[in-house]
């Protein structure tokens, strides 16, 4: 698993079970007459609901897993935890860590879970591009905002050809994107292209800084050409390479520009020719947007994408 979605599920568990609330109880140490049985038992139900939230997500269950989470919330050990509480109303919360292992043990282990992302962020986030991106409240958000991400879907390790092919489509696309919008559009960009992730676990995330309106085109070009991957599942590769060029939104606005004699014909034919290969080098090798390949917990896109590229790359060597 990534960096970046260890940090994400890993929040998204720590939020769900009530991590920060626990802690924060057992470090309040002012005493109260009626005691804390009421308190802490409220938080203990909803970090339980929140637990067995999480373990139905596959990827936060992975990662309650690497911590023995389940351990915690076992109905014999719950259940010994509610009971203690119930019986026992302590005046001060320190009272509880002292006289019950299993309220200390359940403490400790929201306190690694919190002290294990603050160390995931601290290290994670020295680029303040990269931050932002992440706080954008998702993938799709975060193109609009010029932070455009795409992941390498591997069911095996990622190996460099496929991994340099992936590298040189994406600058490719995005450099003739650039070209093509300054030119027909009219717009002029500052700010160059900068790669503020690479990041690898089972698939492999490249995160890149771009102006808003090139990271919207491009991610819309990937879109495209998903959409035609999918639903032109008859074509063999010859085929896909004559005709996705018709599916991609970006060429239109090249045969607008070129029917208006805005730019020449050869100019219209090197964009073409340009972005087809780069937009079909970067999907031919299982990458997609992040948000695109989000998706697979509703529609499976990833499983469908290697399967896609699979058929066309096994008919394209025969």
């Amino acid at each position: 698993m990534q960096k970046i979605e260890l940090r994400k599920n890993l929040l998204e568990i720590i939020n769900k079970t009530k991590s920060r609330e626990i802690i924060e109880f057992f470090n309040n140490q002012k005493p109260l007459p009626t005691g804390y049985s009421n308190s802490l038992l409220s938080v203990l139900i909803q970090s339980k609901s929140g637990f067995d939230q999480s373990i139905l997500d596959e990827r936060q269950n992975n990662i309650l897993e690497q911590f023995n989470a389940k351990k915690y919330y076992e109905t014999i050990f719950y259940s010994t935890i509610i009971k203690f509480v119930s019986n026992n109303n302590q005046t001060t919360t320190i009272s509880y860590l002292q006289k019950s292992n299993e309220i200390s043990n359940f403490f400790t282990y929201h306190n690694t879970l919190i002290t294990t992302y603050n160390l995931i962020d601290s290290l994670l986030f020295q680029d303040p591009n990269l931050r932002e991106s992440v706080e954008i409240e998702n993938f799709k958000m975060a193109e609009e905002q010029g932070f455009l991400t795409f992941e390498m879907i591997s069911e095996e390790n990622i190996d460099l050809q496929n991994y340099s092919e992936v590298i040189s489509g994406i600058n490719e696309l995005i450099s003739l994107t650039i070209d093509v919008i300054s030119n027909i559009e009219k717009l002029k960009f500052e700010s160059k292209p900068i790669l503020i992730l690479a990041d690898s676990g089972s698939n492999t995330i490249l995160s890149i800084k771009l102006p808003k309106e090139i990271s919207k085109v491009v991610a819309n070009i990937i879109n495209d050409a998903w959409k035609f991957l999918t639903n032109k599942s008859g074509y063999n590769l010859e085929k896909l390479n004559n005709n996705l060029g018709e599916s991609l939104e970006i060429l239109k606005k090249i045969k607008k520009a070129e029917t208006e004699k805005l730019i020449s014909p050869e100019q219209a034919e090197i964009w073409k020719r340009g972005i087809t290969k780069s937009t079909e080098q970067i999907v031919m090798n299982n990458t997609l947007t992040k948000s695109k390949s989000e998706e697979i917990y509703t529609i499976s896109n990833q499983k469908m994408l290697t399967e896609v590229t699979k058929k066309y790359l096994t008919e394209g060597n025969k």
